[in-house]
């Protein structure tokens, strides 16, 4: 069965692996794809093309990534960075600028280097840098293990693929770590939640643990990036237990 294009990122996908199967090597410039592509559906440039692209590929919903010193961030849920080092997760939210300034650091690097045969590391490096350099995005995904980027703005189905199998992974890692929720144990009877100072009956083993600078924003912290409630409270960790829209609702407990 052919799977033909059904919008215009597939299309430059498609006519991106053609290219590349007849030059014998990979495609470097995005702005010559872009003309490539505008050319295969008959308009002269891809100025002409730009504007029925946006219009046509708005509905594409795309994630909002961020990150911080502890965790990478998509649509407010919190993954550890642990979890990319341990390749959980595959990917992990950078700066687009400041990887851009670093890559061109490697690739100076790479060529004053005289000990060994660097090609093959510029080459790839000058990829990703040719990615970066397309993006408009101020935060990508990374690959962790290899080189490679990912922009929203360049690749949005890919880039929200690659989220969904980030959020997936980690939701699968928490699940298994922190075990199943359950209003079973001690009943803690005045515990007091942390924004707005509600009383609340908890159960402890309905309890995670998160750490106490997820609250720094202000807001409830989604999903994830949680440990299980052993009982204790550790210094710089706050008890919480899960609300109907998968946040987590920070709480007080009376012996803490």
């Amino acid at each position: 069965m052919l799977n033909l294009p059904k919008n215009t990122y597939q299309l430059r996908a498609a006519i991106k692996t053609a290219i590349e199967f007849y030059q014998g090597s990979p495609v470097k410039n995005n702005n010559k794809l872009n003309e490539a592509l505008a050319a295969s559906l008959g308009l002269k440039n891809y100025d002409q093309l730009a504007p029925q692209t946006l219009e046509l590929e708005s509905n594409i919903a795309t994630y909002h990534i961020t990150f911080d010193s502890e965790c990478n961030i998509i649509n407010g849920v919190r993954i550890d960075t642990d979890l990319v080092h341990e390749e959980i997760i595959s990917h992990m939210v950078s700066d687009r600028e400041d990887r851009i300034s670093d890559i061109r650091q490697f690739i100076g690097e790479a060529i004053s280097d005289y000990s060994r045969d660097r090609s093959n590391d510029i080459y790839l490096m000058q990829q990703d840098l040719d990615t970066l350099l397309a993006s408009k995005e101020e935060y990508v995904l990374e690959a962790y293990s290899t080189n490679g980027f990912i922009a929203a703005d360049l690749e949005p189905e890919l880039f929200q693929k690659t989220c969904d199998e980030m959020l997936e992974a980690a939701a699968e890692f928490y699940k298994n770590r922190i075990g199943e929720l359950t209003k079973t144990g001690v009943l803690y009877e005045d515990a007091c939640t942390y924004f707005g100072n509600h009383d609340v009956r908890v159960y402890s083993d309905e309890l995670v643990l998160i750490k106490e600078s997820y609250l720094s924003d202000g807001n409830q912290p989604i999903g994830m990036a949680v440990e299980k409630y052993n009982g204790n409270v550790p210094d710089n960790y706050i008890a919480a237990f899960a609300g109907t829209f998968g946040e987590y609702i920070p709480v007080e407990l009376n012996d803490k």
